[in-house]
């Protein structure tokens, strides 16, 4: 169950869209990778993302990665101008992670 999501303030409503629009595979490896998961959400929060609800439900494959990746991957671009652009516009974390 995907439940350990509420825990990190992710409303119901998104983890209900999140099964439905999801593959029972994917859904599968993210709470295989809860830690993870948690970590990078985190991470997001931590830095000033405020769209991570956005980022779960439609850019999943984020929350599949290694937090240590994720964060490796940040540092390579400026962090104020990531935060700027993944708050306006979720799609632009592919530019970033």
């Amino acid at each position: 169950m995907l439940d350990f999501l509420q825990k990190e303030n992710i409303s119901k409503e998104t983890i209900d869209i999140i099964y439905n629009r999801l593959d029972s595979n994917v859904i599968a490896s993210l709470i295989d990778n809860e830690e993870e998961c948690i970590k990078i959400i985190n991470l997001l929060k931590d830095i000033g993302i405020n769209n991570i609800e956005d980022l779960l439900m439609y850019e999943t494959y984020i929350f599949l990665k290694q937090s240590g990746r994720v964060k490796d991957s940040l540092k390579e671009h400026d962090l104020n101008t990531i935060v700027n652009d993944i708050n306006e516009d979720y799609s632009m974390v592919e530019k970033y992670i």
